[in-house]
């Protein structure tokens, strides 16, 4: 089984990602681990992944500047395509047969294009919860 995993920023996106993948390791140690992250140098994704021997890979993704009329947020639609596009291609490449978001900026462009390209995608959220899956492979 081949897994690609999102989710970065802090501590509390990245641990809960690490904690699945560490999890289901345990159980099919087979299996073929992806994450994708931020390249934001204080994303926490950068540190945690690699040295829990998992490969990594980024997504050239920001949030929104304040105030909201900040001029750097005028090439906000370009970055957050420009993120789509590298999520499609980084899916693409890796052939996941799950998709498994946990937060982050980087979560989003990931799991959004795993769904329109027809991937099974799940979401996860802090405190234990889970939103459920967003899209299943037909």
């Amino acid at each position: 089984m081949r897994i690609l995993l999102t989710g970065g920023g802090t501590a509390g996106h990245v641990n809960p990602a690490l904690a699945v993948a560490d999890a289901l390791r345990a159980r099919d140690p087979e299996t073929q681990f992806l994450f994708a992250a931020s390249d934001m140098p204080r994303d926490k994704a950068n540190d945690l992944i690699p040295r829990a021997g998992y490969e990594l890979r980024h997504i050239h993704i920001r949030g929104m500047r304040s105030p909201i009329v900040h001029p750097a947020n005028l090439a906000l639609p370009f970055i957050m395509s420009r993120a789509r596009r590298q999520a499609r291609a980084l899916i693409r490449a890796f052939s996941p047969d799950l998709i498994i978001g946990t937060g982050g900026f980087a979560c989003w462009p990931v799991v959004a294009e795993g769904a329109a390209l027809g991937q099974t995608v799940h979401l996860r959220v802090g405190g234990g919860g889970t939103i459920g899956t967003l899209a299943e492979k037909t």
